[in-house]
């Protein structure tokens, strides 16, 4: 049986992503996870490091603040870094980069017997 652990970290660094070909080779219709991307998706999503599982639900304080999804992987989002999906470019350039942020979210852990 699994037990939820709360994960807590700080002095992250939070980039930004849209679906335009300046951000991905080929965009794309759904994520790596098999999310399929819609309009409202924006600030609700990101890539993160492969030890944060698909579908975790991450809060997020300090330079920015919201909750996102882990719905996708990126090559570049390694260690403590997220990258926060965006509605267009602009919105990609006016977030720009927040550095210093705190992260806290919930893994199943396995219970040892």
């Amino acid at each position: 049986m699994a037990e939820l652990e709360t994960v807590r970290d700080i002095g992250w660094k939070l980039t930004a992503y849209c679906n335009c070909d300046r951000c991905n080779d080929i965009p794309k219709t759904k994520t790596e996870s098999g999310h399929i991307i819609s309009e409202n998706d924006h600030q609700f999503i990101c890539a993160a490091p492969k030890d944060i599982p698909f579908g975790t639900e991450i809060t997020i304080t300090g330079g920015w603040n919201g909750k996102v999804r882990v719905e996708e992987r990126a090559d570049g989002v390694i260690g403590k870094r997220l990258d926060i999906f965006q509605k267009d470019h602009a919105s990609v350039i006016a977030f720009g980069v927040k550095n210093d942020c705190n992260i806290e979210y919930q893994i199943k852990m396995a219970k040892l017997s």
